[in-house]
């Protein structure tokens, strides 16, 4: 294998990982947030329990 083509391989791998962590990461602490909140409006996004 072409080792340009592997390093992109991985790389568009660890993109897609490291956007599914901030994702997790993001709805965990909204999680926690509604925890003691029982409303949170967020960049124009209402989110409730």
């Amino acid at each position: 294998m072409d080792p340009e083509k592997a390093f992109k391989i991985v790389f568009s791998i660890a993109i897609i990982v490291f956007c599914l962590v901030i994702i997790g990461f993001f709805l965990l602490a909204m999680k926690i947030l509604l925890l003691f909140m029982p409303e949170i409006t967020l960049m124009g996004i209402h989110f409730s329990r």
